[in-house]
């Protein structure tokens, strides 16, 4: 036995040895190998249309002197010598593509991927010359222009990658039939729109293994019968596929997918139960953001599974109770799932990722279900989860991403977080906690980004943060109790929100952090017990969108220094005790969108540069100040206004009549949402406006479910009428003109403020009637004409049925429903000053008419005087010479004798022939 061992050793030996010798003598071969001079010379020519070529690893080798098969990037055929490959890949080289390539005939491998080619039109010669191509990568080469289906002849073709080609589209794929080598294609950003057969002539490529189709535009998929055997990895995701699960899909076409790829890719319906049933060997699925329905399917076939993110979907209903044992990414965030959790994940004990937050989830936790040693990311933030964990608890893990929002721990803080050294985002927010934050907290990790701890009830100081988190960029601490002095910061800092706590003291320490090259963006301090000047310290904020000092005991000028503010969309110094003149330099706040002034001493008259450099303003409101003068005409050219709040101050003059062109109140341009997005933390400051103002609860919350479009210009001095223009703001739910000097009638046209639901025009002195269209305006839910002139009868029906006698106490001359004064016979609901109006409207087309009648009558009288007059001119002058009379005689005699011969001659001719 040992001596056949030791025969099988020898044989090895000498085998190896074999071996070796053959590839010593093949490299020796190779090194032999001389490249053709013409080729070499093609390759100088491309590489001389870069601008950067000596900034290549691969190109700052290609030495003129030496063997260009020794070059880096580039190699050549061992027998012919001619160069087979061109590989540049990621040198991010910037030139022009040229034809220089076109001396290298034989390549069989191209790869010039992530250089940039400056848009150049897509190389068309590339398919004349080249018909060895095996390999083809452009990925990320910004070439433009259309692909040819000359492309197809490239029939040796099995890697094609155009991927990121954003500028580059294609009509049609049937080139593609043509190439049935094909294994991996990448059209990832080509335009598709237009290639309605996409899906069928993708499966004539029999041997395909990897298919992208990423961000391609891709029109709806139609229901095709395909059987792809051989794919692996399959990404339609960011397209508009506008379907349900693909069928093919389903059936063996899965069975040796390993990476599927459906994001954000328009699917909708619900998912097959045995969706997943055949796909044994995927690895990889993503069906995020899209309209999937129902509950999740059976993950029971899929063994493979380590990544699976279905989050932003609809989906329903509890959790499987066994998922995918092999899961490291699991993603269901953003769903409506409910029912418990832990009994789910405590098997999956390879989880890198546990994202469910968003969900309806009901549980409660222990650290035995969370024993996840490989753990980096814990998401169970917007769930209904008590997290029932042992102050003494050491978790196995070390996690980046903490989420936690509105979990429950407790009051006390959650010590466990002491274990956690690494974490870069971290939100505890919504959990009910009462404690104060150990000093530990803020040394726990140096490179969290993003700490969120607001709305619990922390109590205690903020220490100053900026040498202990000089990472961190988010920090908010809002709706808590904390008190002391503001914290400094660091330069890194991006979003600042220390809103409705109890700080205290100046706000120095901002100016003071606010050095050069700062990155502050969102600075929020409003609702705390700030004082103090408003400190003249802006010149660096450069960065600044969103500045919130509202609600504070800041007095002083505003700082001119808020010029600099360039990039400031929302400024909110609303309730403080500011006073002055605004400064010129708000003018260069060209971006303002959002601009309230309200509740503050501020004085003089409104700057008319508000409406000429601020026009991107929606809500303007500078409400309880003391500014005097007109109201500017210049204000009117804030088409984009949505809330304009002028009230409690000491205007005067008359309303503007170019109102009307308000364009987003008048309905001409649309009106944003205030639910979600930029302005949603606005709409909570209108609400609190309406609070201020006395609206009642019901009316507050019924308007906030729609825009608040609001003009407010109440409780000053105006004068004059009302003007008519006013009713072409057909988008306004509430107008207040309350508390003025206002004179003559409420405009007839008020019945087109369909979506008003609150009027007040109380304590003027308007008179005339009521419309009684008035009672056209469904949603009026608030009216007030109290303290008035106004006389006669109340408009009945509808929203007017529900007003109580409040709303027009005040005008001794108003009757019926719901005063107690009934209206005698004098008192006709039809006598309006609009009826007046349409009186005169009838009068004058009456009028009209009349000058009509009149025009046509002159117009035949002066006809029949003509004819008369012409007809014995004629006879009279007859009458008086008698060589006319004779002549006109002889003449009519003559022309009676043409007719009768006339006559007697054609007329027996025609009978015969008849």
């Amino acid at each position: 036995m040992e001596g056949v061992n030791l025969l099988l050793l020898v044989l090895v030996v000498v085998g190896s040895s074999t071996i070796l010798d053959g590839l010593l003598l093949s490299s020796a071969m190779n090194s032999d190998i001389v490249c053709k001079e013409n080729e070499k010379n093609s390759l100088i020519k491309f590489r001389q249309g870069f601008r950067n070529p000596s900034q290549s690893k691969m190109m700052s080798s290609w030495m003129l002197e030496e063997n260009c098969c020794n070059w880096k990037g580039v190699e050549c055929d061992n027998i012919t010598g001619h160069v087979i490959t061109l590989d540049l890949h990621q040198q991010f080289l910037q030139g022009e593509f040229g034809t220089s390539l076109l001396g290298l005939p034989y390549l069989r491998h191209l790869d010039l991927s992530q250089n940039d080619f400056l848009e150049d039109l897509f190389p068309e010669f590339i398919i004349c010359k080249f018909k060895y191509l095996e390999y083809l990568n452009l990925h990320k080469t910004n070439f433009r222009g259309s692909i040819p289906e000359h492309l197809g002849n490239l029939s040796r073709l099995q890697f094609l990658d155009l991927g990121d080609g954003f500028s580059l589209r294609v009509d049609s794929l049937q080139w593609l039939q043509h190439l049935s080598n094909m294994r991996i294609l990448d059209l990832s950003g080509v335009d598709l729109s237009n290639a309605k057969n996409w899906l069928h002539d993708i499966s004539f490529l029999r041997s395909l293994m990897e298919l992208r189709l990423s961000a391609c535009h891709l029109p709806k998929l139609l229901p095709v019968s395909v059987n792809f055997t051989s794919l692996q990895v399959l990404d339609l995701s960011l397209n508009y596929l506008d379907a349900p699960f693909p069928s093919w899909l389903v059936n063996t076409s899965s069975q040796s997918l390993v990476h599927l790829n459906l994001k954000r890719s328009q699917l909708r319906g619900l998912l097959p139960n045995t969706a997943f049933g055949n796909m044994y060997s995927l690895r990889v699925l993503d069906l995020s953001e899209n309209f999937i329905l129902g509950k999740l399917p059976s993950f029971e076939g899929m063994t493979s599974v380590t990544f699976l993110d279905i989050s932003r979907n609809f989906l329903e209903g509890n959790l499987p109770l066994t998922l995918p044992s092999k899961l490291k990414h699991l993603d269901l965030s953003s769903n409506n799932l409910e029912g418990p959790l832990a009994k789910s994940i405590v098997q999956l004990r390879q989880l890198v990722v546990l994202n469910v937050a968003r969900n309806s989830f009901n549980d409660s936790i222990t650290e035995h279900f969370l024993n996840f040693s490989d753990l980096r990311v814990l998401d169970l933030s917007s769930n209904s989860i008590i997290l029932n964990i042992t102050a003494t608890w050491m978790p196995p893990f070390q996690l980046d991403i903490i989420g936690l929002m509105s979990c429950q721990h407790g009051t006390q803080f959650p010590l466990w977080l002491h274990t956690q050294k690494d974490f870069s985002f971290i939100d505890i927010s919504h959990s009910n906690i009462s404690d104060e934050v150990p000093d530990w907290f803020w040394n726990l990790s140096p490179k969290v980004q993003h700490m969120n701890l607001s709305l619990n009830y922390f109590r205690g100081e903020v220490p100053q943060v900026t040498s202990r988190l000089t990472s961190l960029e988010e920090l908010d601490l809002s709706k808590n109790n904390f008190h002391g002095p503001l914290p400094h910061f660091s330069p890194k800092m991006k979003v600042l929100i220390l809103s409705r706590n109890s700080f205290n003291g100046t706000i120095s320490p901002v100016c003071e952090s606010l050095v050069v090259n700062n990155s502050l963006m969102f600075l929020d301090l409003s609702r705390n017990f700030l004082s103090g000047t408003l400190s003249d310290c802006w010149r660096y904020g450069k960065n600044l969108a969103i500045l919130n000092l509202g609600n504070n005991h800041l007095f002083g000028e505003i700082p001119h220094s808020f010029g600099y503010l360039a990039t400031l969309i929302h400024l909110i110094l609303r309730n403080n005790r500011l006073s002055n003149n605004l400064p010129l330099s708000l003018k260069n706040l060209q971006g303002l969108k959002i601009l309230d002034l309200a509740g503050n001493c501020l004085s003089g008259n409104i700057p008319s540069f508000l409406g000429e450099t601020s026009q991107n303003l929606m809500f303007l409101s500078l409400r309880k100040n003391k500014f005097n003068g007109n109201i500017p005409l210049q204000l009117c050219q804030l088409k984009n206004l949505i809330i304009l709040d002028l009230s409690t101050n000491a205007l005067s003059g008359t309303i503007p009549k170019c109102v009307k062109n308000f364009l987003t109140m008048a309905g001409v341009e649309e009106i944003p949402s205030l639910v979600y997005g930029p302005y949603e933390e606005y709409r909570k400051y209108v609400i609190v406006m309406l609070n201020e103002r006395g609206y009642d609860h019901s009316f507050i919350s019924s308007l906030s479910l729609f825009p608040f479009v609001i003009l407010d210009l109440s409780d000053n001095h105006l004068s004059g009428e009302i003007p008519e223009e006013i009713t072409t703001l057909g988008q306004l739910r509430l107008l207040n003109l309350s508390r003025n000097n206002l004179t003559g009638a409420i405009p007839c046209d008020i019945s087109k403020m369909q979506f008003l639901e609150a009027l007040d025009v109380s304590r003027n002195d308007l008179s005339s009637f009521l419309p009684s269209s008035m009672a056209e305006l469904l949603f009026l839910e608030l009216f007030n004409v109290s303290f008035n002139s106004l006389t006669g009868k109340i408009p009945i029906g509808r929203q007017f049925d529900t007003f109580e006698n409040s709303s027009y106490i005040g005008n001794p001359e108003l009757c019926g429903t719901p005063l107690f004064r009934s209206c005698s016979g004098h008192f006709r609901e039809d006598i309006t000053h609009c009826n007046t109006l349409k009186e005169q409207d009838v009068t004058s087309i009456h009028q009209h008419e009349e000058d009509n009648w009149l025009d046509e009558s002159s117009f035949y009288i002066s006809m029949g005087i003509g004819v008369i007059t012409g007809f014995w001119a004629f006879w009279a002058t007859l009458s008086l010479k008698t060589s006319w009379r004779h002549a006109y005689m002889r003449y009519l005699n003559t022309m009676g004798n043409k007719i009768y011969v006339f006559v007697a001659i054609r007329l027996p001719n025609r009978h015969k022939s008849g």
